[in-house]
């Protein structure tokens, strides 16, 4: 539905476009010859030093292309600020919705921590005896006899 609303809505603009600029030649056509432009008269000590107290002759083309260009430029510019204004608040709703998503996933271990399906129910104790042999040849000692050892095995946190 969109996309046929925007192809249409581009035709009108092409031919009113195509509209103007033959309303425009001929009028350019018809009026030829030159204007007399004067200047307000608050201007008056602005324009005098400028024109030397004459008045400025000008083309009527050339004077109806002028406003023509002026009218062009300033839709133009409204355009571009309008699309501009658009696509800041898309960038905007985007960087909002990411740190959201962003949040959501730092706070995804508290929320919904992973299962410790790594981890057997119970504890092998082949792979604990494994462990200590692994321990004694390190650290020339296991842990069973530095349990034993007084002050080494008590604690906060200590094991039983």
């Amino acid at each position: 539905m969109i996309r046929w609303l925007r192809a249409i809505v581009a035709v009108v603009l092409v031919l009113l476009l195509v509209a103007i600029c033959a309303v425009v030649s001929l009028l350019l056509a018809a009026n030829g010859g030159y204007v007399e432009l004067h200047g307000h008269p608050w201007l008056g000590p602005i324009l005098d030093p400028l024109l030397a107290g004459r008045a400025l002759e000008v083309q009527m083309p050339a004077l109806l292309a002028g406003w023509l260009i002026a009218i062009f430029a300033s839709a133009g510019l409204a355009g571009f600020w309008l699309f501009y204004v658009w696509r800041r608040r898309q960038y905007e709703r985007l960087i909002r919705r990411l740190e959201r998503e962003l949040v959501e996933l730092r706070n995804l271990p508290f929320t919904d921590p992973a299962p410790l399906e790594d981890l057997p129910e119970r504890p092998d104790q082949a792979a604990a005896a494994e462990l200590d042999d692994a321990m004694a040849d390190v650290f020339g000692t296991t842990r069973r006899s530095a349990q034993a050892e007084p002050g080494l095995g008590s604690g906060p946190g200590a094991g039983s």
